[in-house]
Parts: structure tokens; sequence; C-alpha cells
């Protein structure tokens, strides 16, 4: 079962926008550090990278940024680092995808697959970056603030991905509003808005509360007890019944 309270931030970075959205991601990496969670980075990823990190760390909460489609999500070479063939490995997972119209096709798979819940995109979305002196190029800050509220939002303990979802489309409404006289700033917020989507429970948790933890330590306690309780009882009854068997020969 995926661990609690552990986190995987995912990117890429081979052109201008991964860049930008790569430097975003490693800048809450390191803003996060320091918080009560067990995270993790792969910066830039490859498929096989991927599958490796949550098959030794099973991080239950992963965050991606990269280019995608309906279909899938790109891989630092190009190729597919989550599509159908690998999406079974976010089962009983949650995610943050920040890729174009994945939540087309591949996070509505993910979910068939029993990943708990995700927030993506179901459109294109578009973001606006800017080129530093050094020639490096990062989000313009109202993009990022958009881009990372999830991850700030799910950061905080008891926070839900209904939170999440629910903080950043207010985000949205805050650009969409601040830019009410530039229309084309304005349309852009507002079409990356109406892609925004929440699959599955939204009632999960990345980052549990003291008192959640304590709940579900005593859950998993009981479980297990009334397992070997359960499985007492059937071996007395195996038992019982072999030797009424006997008995009766």
């Amino acid at each position: 079962m995926p661990k609690d309270n552990t986190f995987l931030f995912v990117s890429t970075n081979f052109d201008a926008a991964t860049e930008a959205t790569d430097r975003a991601l490693r800048r809450l990496w390191n803003e996060y550090a320091d918080k009560k969670l067990m995270a993790y980075a792969v910066f830039p990823c490859w498929r096989d990278m991927l599958e490796d990190f949550i098959n030794q760390y099973d991080q239950k909460t992963i965050f991606i940024a990269s280019h995608g489609n309906e279909y899938t999500i790109t891989a630092q070479d190009g190729s597919p680092m989550l599509d159908e063939s690998n999406i079974e490995i976010m089962s009983g997972r949650c995610l943050y995808v920040w890729s174009c119209s994945t939540g087309k096709v591949l996070i509505p798979k993910a979910i068939e697959k029993k990943c708990l819940v995700a927030i993506a995109y179901a459109t294109g979305i578009s973001a606006f970056i800017h080129q530093n002196p050094d020639g490096t190029w990062d989000l313009s800050e109202d993009s990022y603030d958009v881009f990372s509220r999830p991850i700030r939002t799910l950061s905080e303990a008891g926070k839900t991905f209904k939170d999440a979802y629910d903080d950043t489309i207010a985000r949205y409404d805050y650009w969409i509003n601040y830019y009410k006289d530039q229309p084309a700033i304005k349309a852009v917020f507002e079409e990356n808005k109406a892609g925004l989507k929440l699959y599955g429970d939204g009632s999960q948790v990345a980052l549990l509360t003291p008192l959640q933890e304590t709940q579900k330590i005593i859950q998993e306690s009981a479980s297990s007890f009334i397992g070997q309780i359960t499985s007492f009882i059937m071996l007395f009854l195996i038992i019982t019944l072999i030797k009424s068997i006997i008995t009766i020969k």
C-alpha cells in the first residue's frame, strides 16, 4: 500500500516551456523540503526512473510537470513517461498533473486502474514565461501562482484534493478579475480554468494531521486484530470439522 505523507516531484526539461515548469517545481521542492513529509524528486525524468522511484519508495502523492496529450505524459527523451501501458503504477496513489489534455483519456484511465484521486487538465493549457538575463526560462508569477497552488494546499496537513482544486479555481478567478481590462491575458486564465478537473475521491489527503495519523494507526491495528481473530476462528472450525469426521469414521 502506498505510504502516507510521501511526495514525489517529477519534471522534464527539454525546451523553454518545460524548463520554466521544471524550475517552478524545483522551487516548490526547495520550499517544502523541510515539511513533515518524505519528499523525493526526479529532475528530469525518464520512464524507467519514474517506475523505479515509485517501486522503491512507494510514494502516495505524485506531482508531475511535463508536456503531454490525452494519451500520454512525455519523458525527458520525448518518449512516453506515463501512458496506458504503465498507468497501473498509479493504483492507490494521488496525482496532480500539469500537462496538456491528460484529463481527457489518461487520467480517467488511471482512475479506472484504482488511482485514488487526480487533479489534471482536460484541455490544452498555456502559461506565461519569461527569459532571465542568464538565458534560463521561468514562469511569470501569475502562472506560477496557479500552477503551484495545488501543491501548496496539499502540503498543509489535513487539506484534501477537493480543497486543492477549489483553491486553484479561486486563484484563477483572482487573475481573471485582475486582468479584466486585458482580454487576451484574461482569456488564457479563463481557458486554463475551464480545463482544470478533479477526478476520483476528492476527500483524499496528501499530508495527514497528527489526529488522522493516530486514527489510521488505530484502524490498521483493529483490522489486524480482527483478521487474526477471524483466522483463529476459521482454524478452530476446521480442526473441529476434522475431528468430527474422524469421530464419525
